[in-house]
């Protein structure tokens, strides 16, 4: 199984302010961290170890025209997709951002794709 690559791309709510930005963007880096596998899940094996393999963040910074109307991207890599599945389904840190953090402050898309090279 190859690495997957999972891109969120952010569109803060108009009136979401500043503060409330930069809390969002801080509580999503945490998730490095703090998602875990907690429980078998379709063949893997409970490590209660983080998961993610790599994860980059920064504001959006293209001067293209054909530029997405984003605020903030998040690029996580996960070792399979099977982790990724996890982490959209189970996880329970990724679920309480989700609820706490994005629904109703943030319009977000993902694109995810498989490493092939």
């Amino acid at each position: 199984m190859s690495p997957i690559t999972h891109i969120v791309c952010f569109k803060y709510n108009e009136g979401v302010d500043e503060k409330t930005k930069q809390e969002i963007f801080a509580e999503f880096l945490k998730l490095k961290e703090a998602c875990v596998l907690k429980e078998a899940f379709e063949g893997l094996v409970a490590t209660n170890t983080p998961y993610i393999l790599d994860f980059k963040a920064g504001r959006q910074d293209s001067t293209e025209s054909v530029a997405a109307d984003v605020d903030d991207v998040f690029v996580v890599t996960f070792p399979t997709a099977k982790h990724r599945d996890y982490y959209v389904t189970k996880d329970e840190a990724h679920s309480r951002f989700v609820k706490e953090f994005v629904i109703g402050k943030v319009n977000a898309f993902v694109v995810d794709f498989a490493n092939i090279i």
